[in-house]
């Protein structure tokens, strides 16, 4: 779970370990709905890295 520092947005990551998917790994094509990407505007990502 990622939090922005004025609390105004959450981000959580889950992966799924079962049911397992029959199918082995989807990948869906570009046009499925659903976010697939996420990115973050920063501005000093060298400070934030160190």
């Amino acid at each position: 779970m990622m939090r922005t520092p004025d609390g105004e947005a959450n981000i959580e990551l889950v992966k799924f370990h079962k049911p397992l998917d029959e199918n082995g790994i989807q990948h869906p094509l570009a046009n499925t709905l659903g976010i697939r990407h996420i990115a973050f505007a920063v501005e000093d990502i060298e400070a934030l890295v160190t």
